[in-house]
C-alpha cells in the first residue's frame, strides 16, 4: 500500500522531470533530499516503495501491451472444391481449405468463434499441440472434452498459447479431418527473445493425403461386415493442392479437370540468398510421408514446438500429427525453379507423389522445373526413418530435464483385432469406444454410470505374446474405461507394436497426446524388455514432443507429468485406426477443473441434468396415461389401449435399392424402416439410437397430431434440437386416429437418404370400417438419387446454383432398377443381378380383396400409381374416410397417403405390373416397377406384357379432377366452422437473395434459428427469432402470377405466425410462375400437428370475394397434405387448437430446404414443461446446467 502524501508527489514529480544528461543520479539524490526535506533513511524507504509500485504497474501494463487477444470468426461449411483436380465436397473455413493460419505470440489469448454451417453434420475442432492449461473444455475433442457443435450453432473456443512453436488445428469428430477441416497455428516468440537460429522469412506448409470417397463412405465401410478398407489415398496434397490423373478414370471434365486453377501446384516463392523457415506439418489420414526440396538441404531446428539440436536432412520423414521447422537457404541457381515433393513411406506407394514448386524470384511461380521430380526414399526401408527419430534431441540451450524415474509405467500393445466379426484396432486387447456423454463432463459431474468403471489393463502377456506373427487369438473386447492418473505424478508409456491380422505386416502408428508434451526416452526394435531397455533411456537431452511414431515391430518409450487437470486423449493419429478403437483417455486432477461452460454440453446425459424435472415428467406421464385410460373406458375397453414400443438403431449402410450401390440411412438394417403397427388409442414409444457417425437427425411422425406431446413432432429447429450421434432419445405419442401415416427424417434433406417408413393405425376391436377387405398392406413410393444429400444441399446453396436434377430411379417399397448399362460403372457399384433391387412383389390370393395403404415420400416427384388390369377404389386419404371413387391411376403427391381397395379378380395364371410414373415434371426418370403376384405363381415371374404407360406428364386435368373428387364420406363428415377468424394468403415464389436461389412465401424465405422455436417461445428467448410479424398476404392487385416476377429479390426471416388459440384460420395457397418463363410447379403442402378442411382449389389467381363463395362447407375432406397446382390455388381451413409450434411447408425436399415454409404458434403457454431430450443446441444449452 502506497501512502500518497505531498512528499510522495514531490518525489514522483522530481523523478518524472529528471533529465539524466543534466543531472547524474548523485545530483538527483541531493536535489530530492533538499526539496522533500527527507533524511537518507526516508529517501531509501520511499525509493523502495516506488520500485515496488513500478514493479506492480509493470506487471499490469507490460503483459497487456504484449499479450494480445487474437480473435477469429469462422464459418465452416461444405463446398465443392477440386484440390487435386477431382471435384468433391470439401469442408471449408471461410471458403478455404486449408483454413486460415492462426498467427499469435507466446502469451496471447486466441478466441475462435466457429459457426457450423455443415447442413447436417456436427463438428469439433482440436487445437493440436496447444496444452489448454486451465481450459480443458477448449481442447476440441468430441466425446472427451465437449459435445459436438451442431449445425447452426456458434461455439467459442478460447485458450492461451503459452509456448512458441508450430502447431495445428483440425476436425476431431468421426473422420472429418480428411474432408479438409484443418489449418496451421504459428506462435512466435515474445519480443526481444532471440531464437537459437536465424532466418529471413517464415512459411507454413501442411502435407495431407486425399481421398475421393467421402469420409462417410469410408467410415461405413470400416464398420461393415465384411470389412471394407479405405484403401490408399488418391493423391497427396501440399498446402491443399495436388494433381490426380484424370485420364486414368472414366470421368467427365466437370468432375475431373487438370486445367482447374484450384489444383495448380503450390509454390513457395523465395528470394535468392535468403534463408527461410519452413514450418512443415502432416495431417494425413493414413500415410507416413517424406518431404524434400530438389537440390536443397534442410536443417531441422524445431519439432512440435521444441527446439532441437540442429541436424541436416535431404528427406524429412514426417508422420501424421507431427510438426517440424526446417531452415533452407535459397542458394541454388536462381534462373530456374525446383521441385518440392512428398512421397508415401512405410506403405506400398500406390499414391502418386505430391508436387509443388520452390519458385526462385523473379521466375514465374507456375514455371515447371526443367528436371524430373526427384524420387522419394525406398518406402519399406525403415532404417533411415528410425535414424531420424533417434537423431532428434533437445537443443543444448533448451533442455528440459525429465524426472529421473516415473511413478507409474503403462505398456500399450498395439494390435489389430476382431470383435464379433468386425475388424478393430486395440490397445492391450481392448478397443476403445467413446461414451455418448463426454468424459470431462462425466467426471466433473460425477456421472459414474456413463462409462465403465473397471480399470483398463496396464500391460499385456509379455512372456507369451508373439509380436511377429498374427495373434493366435485375434478377438478383443470393447470398453470406454479410462486411466486415472495421480495428479502431478510422472508416468511412463511404452508403446509396443506388433503384427496385424495380415501375415508379415506391422504398421507405423503416430501417437498423439492431448494436453501435454512428453519426453521421448527412446526407440527400439522388437519386444520391449522392462528390465533392460529402461537402462538405455535418454535422460540427458531427450526431445519433448506431443506426437511420436511407433515403428513397425518396434517400441517407443515416453514420459510425461500428469500436471494438467482434465481428461485427455492419447491415440493413434491415423484416422481409420482411431476410428476403429486405437486410443485411450487419461484423467488427472479433475477436481481442480473449474466450472464447465454450458457450451460444451448438449449431448448424452448433459441433456438430463434437470433430474428433478425428469422424475416429475415421468410421474406426470404416468398420471396422464392413467387419465387417458380412464377417459377411454366409455369408448374403448381398457384392454385395447396398449403401449407399442420399438427400439431402433439408425445408421449408414451400403445398399443397392435400385442396383446402384450407395450409402443409405437404415433403421435396424432396413430401408424403408420397420412399419409401426398400432391401434387407435395406443401409446407408441420409439427408442432411437443415432449411429450416423457425425450426422444428427430428427424423425417426424407424419400425420400424427401430437396432442399433448408437441416436443415429439420430430421437426429439427421447430420442436427439437437434432439427435446427435451416440445419443438415444425416446419419442412417445398417442395414435389418436386410425388411418395411414408415415414417418421420415425431418432434418436437412435426410429423407432422401432412406430414413422413412410406414405407420398403420387400425380401429379398436369391435369397430368396423365402412369398407370391407381381406388383407392390409403398406406401400411407400419414393424417388431416388445417387448423389448424397450433402452433395445435393451444397449445390443448392452454392453460387452458381446447382440444381439437384431429376431423380435416377423411382422406388416401390424401397426397390427399383437403374439401367447400369447407361453409364460406365464397375459391377461392384452397379449390378442389376443384385437381389436387393429385385422388383417388389405384392402377393395376392385370387378372389380376395386388398387394402393397399399407399404413401408418397418423394423428394421431388409427383407420381401416378397403377396396377395393370385392375381398378382401384379410393376409400381413405390422410387418415380420413372419403366418399369412394374408382380410378385406373392414383395421383399422389409427396406427403400424401391413400388407401385403395383392389380386388384380385383377373386371370390368376399370370402376374401383373404395378407401376409408378413421374407427373407434373419432365419424365426423365424411368418408371418404377413392381410385380402384382397372383398365388401360386412364382413371385419374381415377370408379367407377359409390357408395363403400362403412365399418364401424360403435363396434363393436369386428371390430377385436378382427382383432387376435386375427394370428399368426406357420408357418415364421417366433420363439418367445418362456417367462417374463419383470420385469413392468410400465401404466395409461393422462387426468388433470389444476394445471388442465391431461394423459395419464398409472400416474398419471405424461411430461416430456422439455431434454437428451436418451441424452446425459444416456451422459455421466452425473444432474441432467437425475428419479432417482426411475417406478412399475411401479398400485393394481389399488382402481382402477375403468370409471368416471371419483375423483382425476383426476396428477404429471409425467422419470424413465425402467432395464432390465437382455438381460433379458425383460413390459408389460401397461391401458386405462381417460377424464375423460368411459363413455368409453375406443383407444391404439396403439409401441416404439422393438425388436420385441415380442403375447401377448394382452382386455376389462376384466387379472388378473395368470389372464390370464397365456392368453398365446400358441406362435405370437405380433411387432410394434412394438399397439392397446389401450377398457376393455381388451394384453400384450406383449420382450428388452432393444438398448443405448440407447428411447421407448414412444401413437402418437396429442395423447396423447403430453400425456405418454402412457415411456422405457426398457438397456445404455447399451455404446453407443459419441455423434456430435456429435445435440447442441446443454440441457447437451449444454457438451460441444461
Amino acid at each position: 500500500k502506497f501512502n500518497y502524501t505531498n512528499q510522495t508527489k514531490s518525489f514522483i514529480k522530481a523523478i518524472a522531470n529528471w533529465n539524466v544528461k543534466r543531472y547524474p543520479f548523485k545530483l538527483l539524490t541531493c536535489r530530492l533530499l533538499q526539496s522533500c526535506h527527507w533524511s537518507i533513511s526516508q529517501y531509501r524507504s520511499m525509493l523502495l516503495k516506488l520500485l515496488a509500485l513500478c514493479l506492480f504497474t509493470f506487471l499490469i501494463y507490460v503483459p497487456i501491451a504484449e499479450a494480445r487477444i487474437r480473435h477469429y470468426k469462422w464459418e465452416v461449411k461444405y463446398e465443392y472444391k477440386s484440390p487435386d483436380c477431382y471435384k468433391k465436397l470439401v469442408i471449408t473455413i471461410n471458403g478455404k481449405s486449408p483454413g486460415p493460419t492462426i498467427l499469435a505470440q507466446e502469451g496471447d489469448t486466441v478466441i475462435v468463434e466457429v459457426t457450423n454451417k455443415l447442413l447436417l453434420e456436427n463438428l469439433a475442432i482440436h487445437w493440436h499441440g496447444i496444452r489448454q492449461i486451465e481450459t480443458p473444455w477448449s481442447d476440441g475433442t468430441e466425446g472427451v472434452t465437449q459435445c459436438p457443435v451442431v449445425p447452426g450453432d456458434t461455439f467459442k473456443y478460447e485458450f492461451k498459447v503459452d509456448r512458441a512453436g508450430t502447431y495445428l488445428y483440425h476436425a476431431h469428430y468421426g473422420m472429418q479431418r480428411e474432408s479438409g477441416l484443418y489449418g496451421s497455428i504459428r506462435v512466435s516468440v515474445p519480443d526481444n527473445f532471440t531464437e537459437p537460429f536465424a532466418y529471413d522469412y517464415d512459411r507454413s506448409i501442411i502435407l495431407t493425403d486425399w481421398y475421393h470417397k467421402s469420409t462417410y463412405e469410408q467410415a461405413t465401410g470400416l464398420s461393415s461386415n465384411p470389412f471394407v478398407w479405405v484403401g490408399e489415398p488418391q493423391s497427396l496434397l501440399i498446402q491443399g493442392k495436388g494433381r490426380f490423373n484424370c485420364s486414368g478414370a472414366s470421368l467427365t471434365a466437370d468432375t475431373c479437370n487438370t486445367s482447374n486453377p484450384e489444383c495448380s501446384p503450390y509454390a513457395i516463392t523465395v528470394i535468392p540468398g535468403k534463408t527461410y523457415r519452413l514450418r512443415v506439418a502432416s495431417l494425413t489420414a493414413l500415410s507416413a510421408l517424406s518431404f524434400q526440396l530438389e537440390g536443397h538441404n534442410m536443417t531441422v531446428v524445431e519439432a512440435d514446438g521444441h527446439y532441437v539440436e540442429p541436424f541436416v536432412v535431404k528427406n524429412l520423414f514426417i508422420y501424421s500429427g507431427e510438426t517440424y521447422s526446417v531452415l533452407i537457404k535459397a542458394d541454388q541457381d536462381p534462373s530456374r525453379n525446383y521441385w518440392m515433393t512428398t512421397n508415401v513411406v512405410s506403405r506400398p506407394p500406390n499414391t502418386t507423389q505430391g508436387l509443388g514448386f520452390l519458385n526462385y524470384y523473379p521466375n514465374h511461380p507456375r514455371r515447371s522445373p526443367p528436371t524430373v521430380p526427384p524420387t522419394g526414399p525406398i518406402w519399406n526401408d525403415a532404417a533411415p526413418r528410425l535414424a531420424q527419430s533417434r537423431a532428434i534431441k533437445a537443443h543444448h540451450d533448451f533442455i528440459v530435464t525429465p524426472p529421473t524415474a516415473s511413478d507409474r509405467a503403462i505398456v500399450f500393445l498395439n494390435t489389430q483385432n476382431r470383435i464379433n466379426g468386425y475388424v478393430q484396432w486395440s490397445v492391450n486387447n481392448v478397443s476403445f469406444t467413446l461414451p455418448h456423454t463426454p468424459y470431462l463432463i462425466d467426471l466433473k459431474k460425477k456421472l459414474h454410470h456413463v462409462f465403465s468403471q473397471t480399470p483398463p489393463p496396464e500391460g499385456y502377456d509379455f512372456v507369451n505374446y508373439d509380436i511377429y506373427n498374427v495373434s493366435k487369438n485375434p478377438n478383443a473386447t470393447t470398453s470406454n474405461a479410462i486411466y486415472r492418473l495421480g495428479f502431478n505424478t510422472t508416468v511412463d508409456i511404452i508403446l509396443q507394436n506388433a503384427n496385424t491380422l495380415n501375415v508379415n505386416n506391422s504398421e507405423t502408428h503416430p501417437w498423439h497426446l492431448h494436453g501435454h508434451d512428453f519426453w521421448v526416452l527412446g526407440y527400439g526394435d522388437g519386444k520391449f524388455d522392462m528390465n533392460k531397455d529402461p537402462k538405455n533411456y535418454n535422460l540427458v537431452n531427450p526431445i519433448m514432443k506431443n506426437t511420436v511414431p511407433l515403428h513397425p515391430y518396434g517400441w517407443t518409450a515416453i514420459r510425461f507429468k500428469a500436471d494438467n487437470p482434465g481428461a485427455w486423449l492419447f491415440h493413434c493419429h491415423i484416422e481409420a485406426h482411431f476410428y476403429l478403437g486405437m486410443g485411450v483417455v487419461f484423467e488427472e486432477g479433475i477436481d481442480k477443473v473449474g466450472e464447465l461452460p454450458s457450451s460444451v454440453m448438449g449431448c448424452g446425459e448433459t441433456k438430463g441434468f434437470d433430474l428433478v424435472w425428469l422424475l416429475q415428467y415421468r410421474i406426470i406421464m404416468l398420471k396422464l396415461l392413467a387419465l387417458y385410460f380412464f377417459t377411454t373406458l366409455i369408448h374403448v375397453p381398457i384392454t385395447e389401449a396398449k403401449i407399442r414400443e420399438y427400439n431402433w438403431e439408425v445408421k449408414y449402410e451400403y445398399k443397392s435399392p435400385d442396383c446402384f450401390r450407395k450409402q443409405v440411412i437404415t433403421i435396424n438394417g432396413l430401408s424403408p424402416g420397420p412399419t409401426i403397427l398400432a391401434q387407435q388409442g395406443d401409446t407408441v414409444i420409439v427408442n432411437v439410437k443415432n449411429k450416423l457417425i457425425t450426422e444428427s437427425f430428427a424423425i417426424h411422425w407424419h400425420g400424427i397430431r401430437q396432442r399433448g406431446t408437441p416436443w415429439s413432432d420430430g421437426t429439427a429447429w421447430v420442436t427439437q434440437c437434432p439427435i446427435g450421434p451416440g445419443d438415444k432419445v425416446t419419442y412417445e405419442f398417442k395414435a389418436d386416429r386410425p388411418g395411414t401415416y408415415a414417418y421420415h427424417a425431418h432434418y436437412g434433406m435426410q429423407r432422401t437418404a432412406g430414413l422413412y417408413g410406414s405407420i398403420q393405425v387400425s380401429l379398436p376391436d369391435g369397430v368396423e370400417e365402412p369398407f370391407a377387405y381381406d388383407f392390409d398392406q403398406s406401400i411407400l413410393l419414393n424417388d431416388w438419387y445417387h448423389q448424397s444429400t450433402s452433395g445435393q444441399a451444397t449445390g443448392l446453396t452454392s453460387i452458381p446454383y446447382m440444381w439437384v436434377g431429376e431423380p435416377q430411379s423411382l422406388l416401390i417399397q424401397g426397390k427399383g432398377k437403374f439401367n447400369c448399362s447407361s453409364v460406365t460403372l464397375p459391377t461392384n457399384i452397379c449390378n442389376t443381378t443384385n437381389p436387393e433391387c429385385s422388383p417388389y412383389v405384392i402377393t395376392v390370393i385370387p378372389g380376395k380383396t386388398y387394402r393397399l395403404r399407399i404413401a408418397s415420400l418423394t423428394a421431388l416427384s409427383a407420381l401416378s400409381f397403377q396396377i395393370e388390369g385392375h381398378k382401384m377404389t379410393v376409400v381413405e386419404a390422410d387418415g380420413y374416410n372419403v366418399e369412394p371413387f374408382e380410378v385406373d391411376k392414383l395421383y399422389i403427391y409427396s406427403g400424401e397417403t391413400y388407401s385403395v381397395i383392389v380386388k384380385a379378380d383377373q386371370d390368376p395364371s399370370r402376374n401383373y405390373w404395378a407401376t409408378t410414373n413421374v407427373i407434373s415434371r419432365h419424365p426423365k426418370t424411368p418408371p418404377g416397377l413392381a410385380i402384382f403376384n397372383y398365388e401360386p405363381n412364382e413371385p419374381q415371374q415377370s408379367p407377359p406384357t409390357v408395363p403400362p404407360a403412365g399418364p401424360v406428364w403435363n396434363d393436369t386435368t386428371d390430377q385436378f379432377a382427382q383432387s376435386q373428387a375427394l370428399k368426406a364420406r357420408r357418415g364421417y363428415i366433420h363439418t367445418p366452422p362456417p367462417t374463419s377468424d383470420r385469413t392468410l394468403v400465401f404466395l409461393t415464389t422462387q426468388n433470389t437473395i444476394n445471388g442465391y436461389t431461394r423459395w419464398a412465401v409472400n416474398n419471405v424465405s424461411l430461416d430456422t434459428p439455431d434454437t428451436p422455436f418451441l424452446i425459444a417461445l416456451k422459455y421466452n428467448l425473444p432474441n432467437v427469432m425475428d419479432q417482426t410479424p411475417p406478412p399475411d398476404t401479398y400485393d394481389s392487385l399488382n402481382y402477375d402470377i403468370n409471368n416471371v416476377a419483375k423483382n425476383k429479390n426476396a428477404t429471409s426471416s425467422t419470424a413465425i405466425y402467432r395464432l390465437k388459440f382455438n381460433t379458425t384460420v383460413d390459408v389460401i395457397m397461391q401458386n405462381a410462375n417460377t424464375m423460368k418463363m411459363s413455368h409453375s410447379e406443383t407444391h404439396p403442402w403439409h401441416l404439422h400437428g393438425h388436420d385441415f378442411w380442403v375447401l377448394g382449389n382452382g386455376i389462376g389467381k384466387f379472388d378473395l370475394k368470389e372464390d370464397t363463395k365456392k368453398f365446400n362447407l358441406v362435405n370437405p375432406v380433411m387432410k394434412n397434405t394438399v397439392p397446389v397446382f401450377p398457376f393455381g390455388w388451394t384453400a384450406l381451413r383449420f382450428q388452432a387448437d393444438n398448443p405448440g409450434v407447428w411447421a407448414f411447408h412444401c413437402h418437396l425436399e429442395p423447396h423447403f430446404y430453400l425456405g418454402m415454409g412457415v411456422a405457426f404458434e398457438a397456445g404455447v403457454e399451455k404446453v407443459g414443461k419441455l423434456p430435456t431430450f429435445i435440447m442441446g443446441c443454440g441457447q437451449s444449452r444454457g438451460l441444461l446446467n
